[in-house]
């Protein structure tokens, strides 16, 4: 995923955090008006994509899978942020 308008992943346990950068809106002029947060944008296109993310403050998505998730949903979460993520990017 690149990190064009990520600023870091943390996580503990499955529990991921995926902070946006701070620049987010103003790296991407569509949302210079929309005063949505920009985890609270990003989650929003995230579940129209059939992928539920936690806005976790103003830039933080937040990621909680069962514990019994397997590998092919995890590899189709990640598919999906990045395709997100590569919609703003192509923007």
């Amino acid at each position: 995923i690149s990190t064009n308008l990520r600023q870091e992943v943390r996580a503990i346990g499955l529990m991921l955090g995926f902070a946006l950068r701070p620049d987010f809106k103003s790296r991407l002029p569509q949302f210079a008006d929309d005063k949505r947060t920009p985890s609270l944008i990003v989650t929003t296109d995230l579940l129209q994509a059939g992928l539920l993310a936690i806005p976790a403050g103003e830039a933080v998505l937040r990621f909680l899978p069962p514990l019994n998730v397997t590998r092919a949903e995890i590899d189709e979460a990640v598919q999906k942020l990045a395709l997100v993520l590569a919609r703003y990017e192509s923007a």
